[in-house]
């Protein structure tokens, strides 16, 4: 959701849609492509690394409740 909200509301939003789209007409429009770039992927990095830090979280739980039942 919020996300979503970045992406339809703000600028930034829309200079990602119009890399996206079209790098080169992003270039022309005034856009720092390079920078969105780099902003969007440093995003999406920290989104994976939370992802992954969750799911092992939830792998820990299970294996610790296994050894403490006797499973």
């Amino acid at each position: 959701m919020i996300f979503m909200f970045v992406l339809e509301k703000t600028t930034f939003g829309r200079r990602v849609y119009t890399t996206g789209s079209n790098e080169q007409s992003a270039k022309l429009a005034g856009i720092n492509v390079n920078r969105t770039k780099l902003i969007t992927y440093a995003i999406s990095g920290c989104m994976s690394a939370l992802s992954g830090l969750i799911l092992e979280s939830r792998a820990y739980l299970r294996t610790m409740m296994r050894w403490h039942l006797g499973l």
